[in-house]
């Protein structure tokens, strides 16, 4: 059996992410962890994710948040986008995290390091989720005295275009008990009409 069969990775290419399946993670008795949209093997055991529901877990405590309802599988905007983020790391349920991933173009092997890099976000206390904006351009400045320039300028009133942000940050405790944060920066990537995060 390979070692990762997820087809919510292929869904999400088809841009029909919202019937994706949700993962399971198996325990080898080596202690490995598999990733896969099928049930464990006999002589594996399944690590069960974290429960959304009941008393919040030690580290939840430090984000001062008790957890959020689910997100729907396409963020629509970027606003969507952090939300679905925030709450899938506030719910620990890497499962949620991994639908608002950009896989296209993502290796057998690539994903399965990505899994356990979000894998283990999600088990990180929560400070919080930004959105980051490129810093404006500033025009560059003119030889010409400004006395000597023309007034070529247009005067009808137009509604400044929104900026549109080009990274999330996440920022967290780097385990429940430290008093270290560490921050994650994803680039964000519009596909198929949804928003998406990416290393």
């Amino acid at each position: 059996m390979a070692s990762l069969r997820i087809s919510v990775l292929f869904l999400l290419l088809a841009g029909n992410a919202a019937s994706a399946q949700d993962m399971h993670r198996c325990l080898r008795a080596d202690g490995s962890v598999i990733y896969t949209d099928r049930l464990c093997e006999p002589e594996q055991t399944e690590k069960p994710a974290a429960a959304t529901s009941g008393p919040a877990p030690p580290q939840a405590s430090r984000s001062g948040r008790t957890g959020l309802p689910p997100p729907p599988a396409c963020s629509r905007n970027p606003e969507d986008l952090l939300y679905s983020v925030r709450s899938a790391i506030d719910m620990k349920d890497v499962n949620q995290l991994v639908k608002s991933y950009h896989w296209v173009g993502v290796s057998q092997d690539q994903s399965e390091s990505l899994l356990s890099r979000l894998d283990a976000m999600v088990d990180r206390p929560l400070l919080d989720v930004q959105l980051l904006y490129p810093e404006p351009k500033t025009p560059a400045p003119s030889d010409v005295p400004e006395e000597e320039l023309p007034d070529t300028a247009d005067y009808t009133y137009r509604e400044s275009p929104r900026t549109l942000p080009s990274a999330l940050k996440v920022m967290q405790y780097k385990s429940a008990t430290a008093t270290e944060t560490v921050s994650t920066v994803f680039r964000l990537q519009r596909h198929y009409q949804c928003w998406w995060i990416r290393f």
